[in-house]
């Protein structure tokens, strides 16, 4: 991200982690680079879930979308 440094946002890498260390159940990444296409965020979501497999946790992960509604 050297194109953002500055701009005080994390890497998909460091929300993932934390997310991991926090035990969280479902991690919703948002406020995304609007020149990314819907294709980029679903290798994104893609990647995340698996680095969560990879590393045995049980969290669910999820691109922000317009519209989107979560139910707690």
């Amino acid at each position: 991200m050297p194109l953002k440094h500055g701009w005080g946002h994390s890497l998909v890498s460091q929300a993932c982690k934390l997310a991991s260390a926090a035990e969280v159940k479902h991690l919703v990444l948002f406020h995304h680079d609007p020149d990314r296409t819907d294709g980029e965020l679903d290798v994104i979501q893609d990647n995340a879930r698996a680095w969560f497999k990879k590393n045995g946790d049980n969290i669910q992960c999820t691109v922000a979308f317009e519209g989107l509604t979560i139910n707690i």
